[in-house]
């Protein structure tokens, strides 16, 4: 059996690959321990994982025999270019989440030369791979993550989510507060896939995935793909040119 990890700053995606392609998805809390997950796992061949998070990435090889786990880092040979300018700064989710998303344009005979994902995590990342190279992207603070920074710093505000957007024009603070973070969001992504596509001169290839992804989608008039596990898929890719 071979597991497919993906360390995120809140949780731990984890996937099972069966015949080549990934048969069941699961998550954890990042903070639980790895040796628990393991011993869920029982016995795996090989482990590929990204990780966003240096202290659990350590835990994580500690855990498991050097020979049997691979760490995916930014590297020649994932089969993009990386044209980032701080290569070293950039989270190797979001390098991931476009090597998914060209995984899944292939098989899906979408021809363009603009890729574009959107993951709505603990931020709300966009990522663009044009003509098969990764030029960066826009982050923003989370859905999640904007709820979270308006309760603590103001005193009367309460904490809400995504659950309670039903309209446009809130007419209660809590209404106006979840319709201001979810268009504010909404805003960021429709704005910014204009954007790109515009200075590229092309329809681009969406993915979205992330926490917040799927209830977004009624809301953006772009043809856009979901795929929760887009990165897990982009782990995926790698192990099958690692071997």
């Amino acid at each position: 059996m071979i597991a497919l990890i993906d360390i995120g700053n809140s949780r731990t995606k984890v996937g099972i690959v069966k015949e080549s392609n990934i048969d069941k998805t699961f998550s954890i809390n990042t903070s639980n321990s790895f040796n628990e997950l393991l011993n869920e796992l029982g016995i795996v061949e090989k482990i590929f994982f990204s990780s966003v998070v240096p202290s659990k990435s350590a835990e994580l090889l500690g855990c498991v025999e050097t020979k049997k786990i691979f760490e995916v880092n930014i590297n020649p040979n994932l089969g993009i270019d990386i044209l980032y300018k701080t290569p070293q700064t950039l989270g190797i989710d979001r390098v991931c989440g476009i090597l998914g998303a060209k995984k899944l344009a292939q098989l899906n005979s979408h021809k363009s030369d603009l890729i574009i994902t959107i993951d709505c995590g603990t931020a709300t990342t966009i990522n663009v791979l044009y003509q098969n190279s990764f030029i960066g992207g826009l982050i923003a603070p989370g859905i999640s993550t904007m709820f979270s920074s308006l309760n603590k710093n103001t005193s009367l505000l309460p904490e809400l989510n995504f659950d309670s957007y039903t309209e446009f024009i809130g007419n209660s603070t809590e209404t106006s507060i979840v319709s201001g973070v979810v268009n504010a969001t909404l805003g960021f992504i429709s704005h910014s896939i204009n954007k790109i596509e515009k200075l590229y001169e092309t329809n681009a290839s969406i993915f979205i995935t992330g926490g917040n992804s799927k209830k977004l989608l009624p809301y953006l008039d772009k043809n856009i793909m979901y795929e929760k596990d887009l990165v897990l898929i982009g782990i995926l890719s790698v192990a099958e040119k690692m071997g």
